[in-house]
């Protein structure tokens, strides 16, 4: 692209010059002598800046962004390779300039680098089962299976999150236990009576079995909640 649009002739410039000065209409300068309205306009601003008749020069735009990964010389070696190789894959390729040049193309930046050069290529067919689904076999053709995850561990609660699941648990039960349908049976109070009851007899167990393990919390809360 020219860093500059071709200079213009010093008897045109002469004459855009007198039309300027006469405070001619830009539509009409553009008309008499051939030039875009844009540029006249351009040039009656430059004119007014620096008392010149010309052309201002255009700004070479700049790339932005990531340059592309395949550059001149890896575009080369793929020339070579698949003159040697027709048949290769677009697999075949990221592997080869993984090998030669140590950069990692993907099967999509390949894929869309070789459409933009017309190339014409293919991917390696993928298996799919009865249901539709791709099926993902090994380098001789035995499907796959995917070793199921182990299962996550779930989060022990810290004691602030212990103290406030208790503490809503508690609230919400004597909440529920204030309705007039329960009797001085089964009321809070009896709920409270219950978890002390329990609370003493796992002290009691801890005592008598001290290589067990016992947790407080789930004691509590189904004491709690047993009604």
């Amino acid at each position: 692209m020219p860093s500059a649009p071709p200079p213009l002739t010093q008897a045109k410039r002469a004459l855009i010059l007198a039309d300027f000065q006469a405070n001619k209409r830009l539509a009409q300068i553009a008309n008499t002598h051939k030039i875009s309205k844009r540029k006249i306009s351009a040039m009656r601003k430059h004119f007014r800046e620096t008392g010149q008749v010309m052309l201002p020069s255009v700004k070479v735009p700049v790339r932005v962004g990531r340059p592309p990964k395949i550059q001149d010389e890896q575009l080369d070696l793929l020339k070579w390779f698949l003159e040697k190789f027709p048949n290769a894959y677009i697999e075949d390729m990221c592997d080869f300039l993984g090998y030669e040049c140590g950069i990692d193309v993907d099967e999509t930046t390949m894929w869309r680098f070789c459409r933009k050069m017309g190339w014409k290529v293919h991917r390696k067919a993928r298996h799919r089962n009865e249901l539709g689904l791709w099926v993902q076999r090994d380098e001789e053709g035995n499907p796959v299976r995917k070793v199921p995850k182990p299962e996550k561990k779930a989060k022990m609660l810290g004691k602030v999150g212990t103290k406030s699941l208790l503490a809503k648990t508690r609230a919400w039960v004597e909440e529920y236990m204030a309705d007039l349908r329960f009797d001085a049976s089964h009321d809070f109070s009896h709920v409270q009576q219950v978890v002390t009851m329990s609370l003493h007899i796992l002290k009691a167990e801890r005592a008598k079995h001290r290589k067990w393990r016992f947790d407080k919390t789930v004691v509590e809360l189904l004491a709690l909640m047993h009604d």
